[in-house]
């Protein structure tokens, strides 16, 4: 006997009809009428009688059914706590991003990593990164992943830098045939960008300092790609440090060449961080995840 069979006996009780009972249990009559013989059969004593409309109870089948509820009762509240236990001794990973750099990486990698690590409670939150970071000070996430560099305020950053910078041409363009393009390849040469606003200070800055005119794209309203394949006035480029990832499969009469500037220019625009409490860096937890993201790095790399 288990208590499998005693929820069935249960509800051909409360039925008071085997074709009813499997109805609402979703199983065959002849399976259901099978554990009932098999039930009197451990029972050694008649369980029903045939009724005007069904079956009925036996004087034996009243005690059991009552005797049956109070087991299932007290199994049901013994699997609730169990269940509860082992829910609060397990592992949590509370885990918060910012919008673009959770999309950096594809959109199914905190589930991947929550199937390798099925007995780790995780949990994740999209955000913007005033509030990612009041939610970490306030220990309601333990790590952040964000665009900002946040070594300050009792915090700890660990950089993921995922994609370079891409500049994003005409195939007829002259610089298109280069594997990779150099500060030196644009000095003097008017670069278009999303809204100039859209670059931080510090970047307007490091472009300024290198010759390299940052402009605004003359209608944000418009698609980019196709503003850069219809107007000829934009001199054949087009510069953002993303946008490859986002419309990588739109890139038909497009080349998009990684913008070298290790060593001429210090860009923040296009790394993003790994930000926890300070004291949490060490925690194994957190770093496998550090890990693991650093992993899909330069697997998303060398799929670009």
């Amino acid at each position: 006997m288990n208590f499998i069979v005693l929820q069935y006996y249960c509800t051909v009780c409360e039925a008071g009809s085997v074709a009813r009972a499997a109805e609402l249990l979703h199983i065959s009559r002849q399976a259901l009428s099978k554990s009932m013989l098999v039930l009197e059969s451990e029972m050694g004593a008649k369980l029903f009688i045939k009724g005007k409309k069904g079956v009925e109870t036996t004087p034996f089948g009243k005690a059991l059914y009552q005797h049956s509820q109070v087991l299932l009762q007290d199994w049901k509240k013994a699997t609730a706590e169990l269940e509860k236990l082992k829910s609060s001794s397990k592992e949590r990973l509370r885990i918060g991003y910012a919008p673009l750099s959770y999309n950096l990486w594809d959109n199914g990698h905190v589930e991947s990593f929550a199937n390798a690590h099925f007995d780790v409670e995780i949990s994740y939150e999209i955000m913007r990164p005033a509030q990612l970071m009041q939610h970490l000070k306030d220990g309601s996430l333990d790590l952040i992943i964000s665009g900002g560099y946040a070594d300050s305020d009792g915090t700890f950053s660990v950089l993921l830098r995922c994609l370079p910078y891409y500049l994003i041409l005409r195939n007829d363009d002259p610089l298109a045939q280069k594997a990779e393009i150099g500060a030196e390849d644009l000095t003097g040469r008017p670069v278009f960008s999303r809204p100039i606003a859209g670059l931080s200070t510090k970047d307007k800055e490091a472009f300024g300092q290198a010759g390299i005119i940052v402009l605004p794209l003359p209608s944000p309203s418009l698609d980019p790609l196709t503003m850069l394949r219809t107007i000829r006035d934009i001199k054949g480029i087009y510069f953002d440090s993303k946008l490859h990832f986002l419309y990588r499969n739109m890139m038909d009469g497009l080349t998009a060449i990684p913008f070298r500037y290790e060593g001429t220019m210090e860009l923040e625009t296009d790394k993003v961080w790994a930000i926890v409490r300070k004291g949490q860096q060490n925690d194994s937890l957190v770093r496998q995840y550090i890990y693991y993201l650093s992993e899909l790095r330069s697997e998303l790399t060398s799929a670009i």
